[in-house]
């Protein structure tokens, strides 16, 4: 899982000079964590928590499969 944070963003989206660093983990969007605050009302480290939580019990349906 890849949680991307402003700066990186930013760089990517802007195409700043690190841009290219960051679109090797931001392109790999299957590994994409992505913060879900505003969507959820969830402070910053409650959606963390809450997307990890998803993802993971996504990878324990697909392994129950």
């Amino acid at each position: 899982m890849n949680l991307i944070d402003a700066l990186a963003w930013f760089e990517y989206l802007a195409a700043e000079p690190q841009a290219d660093r960051f679109a090797a983990v931001i392109e790999k969007v299957d590994e994409l964590l992505v913060q879900l605050d505003v969507a959820h009302k969830l402070r910053l480290a409650d959606s963390i928590i809450y997307a990890t939580a998803k993802r993971l019990q996504q990878n324990d349906e697909v392994k129950d499969d």
